[in-house]
């Protein structure tokens, strides 16, 4: 990327999604403000859409024209995962300055959903990894009591562990409903 791009270099993640186009997660670039004691955003992290065939980028998730949602902002893209329905899912960190929750995108970026603790059933706003299995879309979260939930394209359902702290993804066996 040059350097007028509007998102640090630093990339997380990039996933080849419908439509022959490429999605990359950028993180967050900081850097350290002496005069002031803190950490400062330099770039912020976000995605953007590449396409293949004409070889240029022809989104940012910070110039896409649907209003995401008041809080959510598409800036701590920690992970993309395309469903059954070639939507692409991206899972989006809370920070200090924004909610975070999850994006769900239906190709060409014609529409967009925003989910978050506010809106669904998703039981925390630090989702972390997406998973596309048995016909739904799977979701881990980093809270406190490490959840999981799904989402069957009509109905959320969210599972817990009885071990703090556990993986979710290595105890799918061990979860109540």
């Amino acid at each position: 990327m040059g350097s007028d791009a509007p998102f640090a270099n630093d990339v997380e993640q990039v996933i080849e999604g419908s439509e022959d186009q490429l999605w990359i997660a950028h993180n967050t670039q900081m850097s350290y403000n002496s005069d002031i004691g803190e950490y400062e955003t330099e770039n912020p992290g976000g995605f953007s859409v590449f396409d293949l065939e004409s070889k240029t980028i022809v989104a940012y998730s910070d110039t896409i024209e649907h209003e995401l949602s008041s809080s959510l902002k598409a800036n701590g893209v920690s992970d993309f995962e395309i469903d059954y329905d070639g939507n692409m899912w991206a899972s989006v960190i809370a920070t200090d300055t924004s909610a975070g929750g999850l994006i769900e995108m239906i190709p060409g970026l014609q529409e967009i959903e925003t989910y978050h603790p506010e809106n669904s059933d998703i039981p925390d706003d630090r989702p972390r990894e997406l998973v596309r299995s048995l016909g739904s879309m799977w979701m881990a979260f980093s809270d406190s009591t490490e959840r999981v939930a799904s989402f069957d394209g009509s109905e959320w359902a969210s599972y817990s562990s009885d071990i703090p702290r556990a993986d979710p993804w290595m105890c799918l066996s061990c979860i109540n409903p």
